[in-house]
């Protein structure tokens, strides 16, 4: 639930709720704990359905890269498309993040799939 959701459902302030909320060092582990345990559900789930996951990736890669469609796009649509995928590539290799320096199976496998195409494999599988 939100803090603007919880504000409303108590009559406070959305300031108020979210300091009561930060000053309580239990429900701040709680929160950190169920976001924890949320992540790590989400991932599980993601690498049981890798083949799924990595047949998207690739689809949207190959629809991102398709000419017709870049030519077709216009700025705001190619620079957000760029901006997630930078962004979601660095997550994945930036020191000091969740997959950096090959801590991530899946990111190890996108870069080595990533490398197969650009040196002219096939490079489909993920």
């Amino acid at each position: 639930m939100s803090y603007r959701a919880l504000a409303k459902k108590y009559g406070v302030s959305e300031y108020m709720a979210r300091t009561v909320i930060k000053s309580d060092s239990e429900i701040t582990q709680k929160i950190a704990h169920k976001k924890s345990e949320n992540e790590r559900d989400v991932l599980s789930y993601m690498d049981a359905k890798r083949d799924v996951v990595c047949e998207i990736i690739g689809k949207g890669l190959d629809v991102l890269n398709d000419e017709k469609k870049l030519a077709s796009a216009s700025p705001n649509q190619i620079t957000t498309a760029l901006g997630t995928l930078i962004d979601k590539w660095l997550l994945l290799n930036v020191p000091g993040t969740a997959g950096a320096g090959g801590q991530s199976p899946l990111a190890d496998e996108i870069e080595a799939a990533y490398k197969k195409r650009t040196e002219g494999g096939a490079g489909d599988e993920c």
